[in-house]
């Protein structure tokens, strides 16, 4: 029977069974390696993708980043731009009232009209939350009385910060 066998594989019919067989396992290692080469060429790309994609990331950035440094610098030219215009506005007032005869009382007072209305507002302001607050505290509870109590005198309080803030220090000082 071994040589039957033997005889059979070969033969041409054999070693066409034999080549077949050969032939269909060098495919299938064929197969694999182009599934390995397949999953090698995706993995590549896709490396290459996240690649280009940080890339775009950062080109984003570097131009936002650009922007912003160039609306930063449009902006400070444009607040140097109006402070030059103040001072020169400032310079050419004082020119002519340099040019006006009066006394140093006088210009003392056209300097002080301002702050004067600004605490004469405050002043009025005042005594209109006063006299409300005195004309309706029958209205008003104990407990809610306060609570209105401290809300005006936190208004008033923020009036008087805030008034004099805006003329004693968030003004340059022109000498």
């Amino acid at each position: 029977m071994l040589a039957g066998i033997l005889s059979i594989l070969t033969s041409g019919a054999g070693g066409g069974l034999i080549g077949g067989i050969m032939g269909l396992f060098r495919q299938s290692t064929e197969s694999k390696e182009r599934i390995e080469l397949a999953k090698l060429s995706i993995e590549r790309d896709s490396l290459q993708f996240k690649e280009a994609e940080l890339e775009r990331a950062h080109e984003i950035t570097m131009l936002n980043s650009g922007a912003q440094i160039e609306l930063d610098k449009v902006i400070t030219e444009t607040e140097a731009q109006a402070e030059i215009a103040t001072v020169s506005a400032l310079g050419k007032a004082q020119k002519v009232f340099a040019n006006l005869k009066t006394s140093t009382w006088m210009d003392n007072y056209r300097a002080s009209v301002r702050p004067t209305f600004a605490y004469f507002v405050m002043a009025m302001f005042t005594v209109f939350l006063a006299w409300a607050f005195s004309h309706h505290s029958e209205g008003i509870g104990v407990d809610q009385g306060g609570l209105v109590l401290i809300g005006l005198l936190d208004t008033l309080v923020f009036m008087v910060t805030s008034i004099t803030s805006f003329y004693f220090v968030s003004r340059p000082n022109s000498k």
